[in-house]
């Protein structure tokens, strides 16, 4: 299932082992399995946005550069290595909320 597929072990390894490539993970197998008729790039990048708010990141980019980059990993077929880098460059650590 989709939403195991960041939690994946390999002889007790963890195979994604940072957020970012998790996040990479939930956007590509989203976008390229096409789960539904319509929305799957907006679902991908909310997911993964949603996966890193979780983990204190949250994407901040100028208006429109979340759909772009969406975009571009359908054009480029983006490995989970690029999608990690942008995720990645374009992510900002959010201050730690008090309980």
């Amino acid at each position: 299932l989709l939403e195991d597929l960041p939690k994946q072990r390999i002889f007790g390894k963890e195979l994604y082992p940072s957020v970012f490539v998790k996040a990479a993970v939930y956007a590509r197998n989203i976008i390229f399995s096409h789960p539904f008729i319509d929305g799957n790039k907006r679902t991908a990048m909310i997911s993964a946005d949603v996966f890193l708010q979780l983990n204190g990141y949250a994407i901040v980019v100028p208006v429109g550069g979340v759909e772009h980059f969406a975009i571009s990993i359908i054009i480029k077929r983006l490995g989970l290595d690029a999608i990690a880098e942008w995720f990645k460059k374009n992510a900002k650590k959010l201050p730690k909320r008090r309980t």
